[in-house]
């Protein structure tokens, strides 16, 4: 099976959906699956590495977190139709999504779209649900997805979502999985001693661990507020947030006025192979966020025995389960209750730890291209049912 990946970021990228593409590739081949990853390049040229096509790219104005590409026709493309895929995987609605469509077009082979996004609200925010704005997200919906024959959604919650309300009859629910053995690597004393110092954290168990994009929307500013709450509590608690973005900037500022600077730890931008470290070093994780879909960071997270306390959302079915392997909070307060009774129980912390490490094996990359590759097969075969008649 010939199997071409599109997405318009891609391995180095601080983002979910970008390390999910590369999961993708790198278990597809190591299966023997002839894959090639179509994405966009962070530098202002083209090129390529290996079966990775990188075209270049610019950012968004008013999103610079996006990139965008105005190029339709390359060297590139015309390689990637002269091997001709035996289907399409697209991952962003962008860029690259409108040259899979072109690919699609030229070559017969059908498409499977991820929808890994609730655009409306990332774009539209507060005023996402007010009419007529609500009719917006609707009708792109339909023009984005009208090629696919099947769209996959990384978690139940994303059915709700308006971009789908003319797709959802071609929908199928499959959780996000990742590579659990590059997180679950043991961390030796020295390395931890080192990484730290490096960052002037405090060795205890008293670390809060943020691994996120530094998005308004990921509500890590919730976090911050109440950690000057927790800090009157047990002065010696710790947040360390690992990851960087547009709104890192406003949290520094937001931390300095609360004055708890020697508490909170920003360590920027983590290559994402060493992003584990950060994980054996944390206590509990923890998120604000209603904005995520199927994060990938809970899961990395439960790899590595640490329980989670998250916002209360759709998104956490199936992944976190009250007081198994962690607990799901609604206010502010019910945040504080639960770090508290973790960080003073430590048999506690411990099991809901093991449980969390447990269920983690849910998502492991394997059974996650399992039933993508049955999801191709499926595509596949209803095509040619199609053609033969």
């Amino acid at each position: 099976m010939k199997v071409l990946i599109t997405s318009d970021g891609y391995r180095d990228d601080i983002n979910g959906v970008a390390q999910i593409v590369a999961v993708y590739a790198d278990e597809m081949r190591r299966r023997g699956i002839e894959v090639k990853v179509l994405t966009l390049s962070d530098q202002n040229i083209s090129y390529k590495n290996g079966d990775d096509y990188y075209l270049q790219s610019y950012r968004s104005i008013f999103y610079p977190e996006w990139k965008k590409s105005h190029i339709r026709r390359h060297a590139f493309i015309d390689e990637i139709v002269a091997w001709k895929p035996d289907i399409i995987h697209i991952h962003t609605e962008g860029p690259t999504g409108i040259i899979a469509n072109m690919i699609s077009d030229i070559c017969g082979a059908p498409i499977v779209m991820t929808s890994h996004t609730d655009y409306s609200k990332y774009v539209f925010g507060k005023v996402s649900k007010i009419f007529p704005i609500t009719l917006i997200p609707i009708v792109w919906g339909l023009f984005a997805y009208k090629h696919a024959s099947l769209v996959i959604l990384p978690a139940e919650k994303a059915l709700t979502f308006d971009q789908h309300v003319f797709v959802k009859n071609k929908c199928t629910v499959l959780h996000n999985g990742i590579n659990l053995k590059k997180f679950q690597r043991n961390v030796t004393k020295e390395e931890r001693r080192k990484l730290m110092s490096q960052y002037g954290i405090r060795d205890n168990n008293k670390i809060l661990l943020v691994v996120s994009r530094l998005g308004k929307e990921k509500k890590i500013t919730n976090i911050l507020n109440w950690m000057k709450q927790l800090l009157e509590k047990d002065p010696e608690i710790q947040l360390v947030i690992v990851g960087d973005g547009l709104y890192r900037k406003k949290l520094e500022k937001q931390t300095a006025k609360l004055n708890i600077n020697d508490s909170v730890f920003f360590t920027g931008r983590i290559p994402p192979d060493q992003i584990y470290r950060f994980y054996n070093i944390g206590t509990v994780y923890v998120s604000a966020s209603d904005f995520e879909v199927n994060s990938l960071s809970y899961i990395e997270a439960m790899a590595c025995s640490l329980p989670i306390v998250c916002r209360k959302d759709m998104c956490l079915k199936g992944v976190l389960e009250n007081g198994v392997n962690g607990y799901s909070f609604e206010t502010g307060d019910d945040f504080c209750e639960y770090i508290m009774k973790i960080l003073e129980n430590e048999d506690m912390r411990l099991k809901l730890g093991q449980n969390a490490k447990e269920m983690s094996l849910r998502f492991d990359d394997k059974h996650f291209v399992d039933s993508t590759l049955e999801i191709y097969d499926e595509v596949i075969t209803n095509m040619e049912g199609v053609c033969a008649h």
